[in-house]
């Protein structure tokens, strides 16, 4: 099965090895607490220093930046595949419940976009 076919991942599993300090699993896990602040009409878009493409050698959507680069899990590719400032979020969580055949998705897609904007990869 290819990263583009997998399962829906929660919680903070964004990058394969982001998280290995006892101070950022700490800062994980605060994060992983549901954010229900978010408006519906919020258009989310990756900010222009970063490049999303899927890397076939990694069977894996990555997230290029000048100084490197995030190897994504499936879910989080797909979140950020839809970051474009033209869907709203609640577009973006209905396309993905779709994807994924799941329901109530909402507080997963709104913790990815809290920590994809604390890292600064979203406007």
């Amino acid at each position: 099965m290819s990263a583009r076919d997998g399962a829906w991942r929660t919680g903070l599993e964004v990058t394969l090895s982001q998280f290995r300090t006892p101070d950022a699993i700490e800062k994980a896990s605060r994060m992983n607490a549901p954010h229900h602040d978010y408006d519906a009409s919020l258009r989310p878009c990756l900010r222009t220093m970063f490049r999303l493409q899927w890397e076939d050698v990694q069977d894996a959507y990555v997230l290029l930046y000048p100084e490197g680069m995030v190897k994504l899990n499936p879910s989080a590719g797909e979140i950020l595949t839809r970051c474009d400032g033209t869907r709203e979020l609640d577009d973006i969580i209905g396309e993905l419940e779709d994807l994924f055949s799941a329901s109530d998705l909402a507080a997963d897609v709104y913790r990815f976009i809290d920590h994809a904007r604390q890292r600064g990869w979203l406007d």
